[in-house]
């Protein structure tokens, strides 16, 4: 392990995007020069996690809710994996291979936890970095996405390239649209 910036500076708690992304940028230099299995950048709520793969690749919150729900899925087959419903179906293809069972949720954070109490839940998420895993609390928990990948890496004895390579494909389109408030309804339908 080793520990990058890991005191807190209370003044820049909350990172600007440039700052963002020239520290995922040192994290790569670094996890790539260590060969590391694998970097992260946990927030200083400790709520959201962001990872990089052992080839040095930043995993964008959706491939990397996909990559630990394969991860997941292959330990507890036939389980049932709460997300949110802005996300593509490339969850449904992964759950098929393996028995299990997507619930779909409002895109609200309170959503999501509700529904991994219910329903016998493993895991949720809501493809931003953010992670429940029910079994230890019904929140989101960065630190413990980190375990349940390390414990998965472990036990599965493989990389997160490999599995990344190894998922089904998808597609996202994304555009900000300046809107009036009136008609904010009508545009997001």
């Amino acid at each position: 392990v080793v520990a990058l910036n890991a005191n807190i500076d209370k003044t820049k708690a909350v990172p600007d995007q440039s700052q963002l992304r020239s520290t995922l940028k040192k994290i790569q230099i670094i996890t790539t020069a260590l060969s590391a299995q694998l970097g992260m950048r946990l927030d200083p709520g400790g709520e959201k996690i962001i990872f990089i793969d052992d080839r040095g690749n930043i995993l964008n919150g959706i491939t990397a809710t996909a990559l630990i729900t394969e991860m997941v899925l292959r330990d507890a087959p036939g389980s049932s994996i709460a997300i949110s419903m802005n996300l593509p179906n490339i969850f449904e293809k992964i759950a098929e291979r393996h028995n299990g069972r997507i619930i779909r949720t409002e895109m609200a954070s309170d959503a999501l936890i509700r529904a991994t109490y219910d329903n016998n839940v493993i895991m949720g998420s809501n493809g931003k970095g953010n992670f429940i895993f029910p079994d230890f609390q019904c929140a989101f928990d960065g630190m413990m996405a980190l375990g349940k990948l390390l414990e998965f890496l472990a036990t599965q004895n493989v990389s997160m390239s490999d599995i990344v390579l190894n998922l089904p494909p998808y597609y996202v389109a994304e555009r900000r649209v300046s809107c009036l408030w009136e008609v904010k309804p009508k545009v997001m339908r």
